[in-house]
């Protein structure tokens, strides 16, 4: 396996003896692997610290879909069973 020169591998390392053996996008640090990784880790860490208003509502939950009054009125009750004597 050829071996890429420094200055066109990604930069990407463990702090010790690893580095990413991938070459870097062009005109990037990075191979796409870890721009996208990045990137990732940038949009969760942003939406933990500026959570949406929905997100404050459900208490951080995501939410699947919104609902219409009558779907939640609908919802909103509790049916119980009679409990057999």
């Amino acid at each position: 396996m050829e071996s890429l020169p420094d200055e066109l591998r990604c930069k990407r390392s463990d702090g010790k003896q690893w580095r990413c053996s991938a070459p870097a996008m062009e005109g990037k640090s990075l191979c796409e692997k870890h721009i996208l990784q990045a990137k990732k880790r940038a949009a969760l860490a942003s939406a933990v610290k500026n959570p949406s208003p929905t997100a404050i509502a459900h208490g951080g939950r995501k939410v699947e879909k919104k609902l219409s009054g009558e779907e939640a009125e609908i919802k909103g009750k509790h049916f119980h069973r009679k409990k057999k004597s």
